[in-house]
């Protein structure tokens, strides 16, 4: 069949569906589309996708008048909307937070939120109908990648000298992106994480090779960035969250610690720790961190 008979088709099927909705009883309704089906000799098992791909074509259309403009759309007229067009409640919801999520990934396109912001979601969120703690978490996954970005800066460069800095430009990006100090502390802490496995990995790989010096230039790394990574942790669980925000609904009020440590592979760590204090037991290892750090760092409860 062309593609003008298909979308014909698939428009006849939609609009059929809408018209025995509501007929009585059920059978009625049954025996009604299965005529329909028969003669346009589509089964009933693809009629179903046709029709929800038509349903969520129309109220797509809906939404993006919402996105395009918050009060093009009430939240009355999109719920009478997806129950007219036959969307089953969860579809909707979900089409409505991504609307929700998209308007706030356009807001933040700067990295970070104007200052009618705030006003402008919580207004989305009325008229996407979306409870508190489902807007927060689509505001966070939109706000996630810019706080990522300047994660992965201080990360790269986190020394004791930098820290106070680090802190800094991470609070201010917090707060520029008008998110609360529970979601930007893990989202922080998953970063810091992952430069920490880097290091650990390279570690590993230089040891493989052979190369103890430099397995250990990388856990002496990995050591001080894990101290200096719970520094900065610290310092931004003291932050405050704007009532405004509109990731408010997440913060927690008292965000724990995480520990800048890894589950390391058992073997592997193990070994780390034998040429770490091989160092220490030929006396070479100046300044180094106490062996103890190290199996805190790797999740050990003892060295050997």
């Amino acid at each position: 069949e062309g593609e003008d008979w298909r979308i014909a088709v698939d428009k006849l099927l939609f609009l059929s569906d809408r018209a025995f909705s509501d007929d009585e009883p059920e059978e009625a309704r049954i025996y009604e589309m299965k005529r329909v089906l028969e003669v346009l000799r589509v089964d009933s098992k693809e009629a179903r996708q046709r029709i929800a791909e038509v349903s969520r074509a129309i109220y797509s259309q809906y939404l993006g008048d919402v996105a395009d403009e918050v009060d093009a759309v009430t939240g009355e007229a999109l719920a009478v909307a997806s129950k007219a067009f036959g969307l089953p409640v969860k579809e909707a919801e979900k089409m409505n937070v991504e609307t929700y999520r998209k308007i706030a990934v356009d807001l933040l396109a700067q990295g970070k939120l104007p200052e009618d912001g705030a006003k402008t979601l919580e207004r989305a969120r009325g008229v996407l109908q979306l409870g508190e703690r489902a807007a927060a978490l689509a505001f966070a996954a939109a706000a996630a990648p810019h706080l990522n970005s300047a994660v992965a800066d201080v990360a790269a460069g986190l020394s004791a000298e930098t820290a106070k800095e680090a802190i800094a430009t991470l609070a201010a990006k917090q707060k520029d992106l008008g998110l609360s100090v529970t979601t930007a502390h893990e989202i922080v802490s998953k970063g810091f994480l992952a430069r920490l496995r880097s290091l650990y990995d390279g570690a590993c790989k230089t040891a493989r090779a052979k190369n103890n010096a430099a397995a250990l230039g990388n856990l002496d790394q990995a050591l001080a960035f894990s101290a200096n990574a719970e520094a900065v942790l610290a310092e931004l669980r003291e932050g405050k969250t704007e009532v405004s925000s509109p990731d408010a609904a997440a913060d927690t009020g008292s965000v724990e610690a995480v520990p800048m440590t890894l589950a390391a592979d058992q073997a592997s760590a193990r070994r780390l720790c034998i040429i770490y204090l091989e160092r220490f037991i030929d006396g070479k290892a100046d300044k180094a961190a106490d062996p103890k750090e190290l199996t805190r760092l790797l999740e050990l409860s003892r060295l050997t």
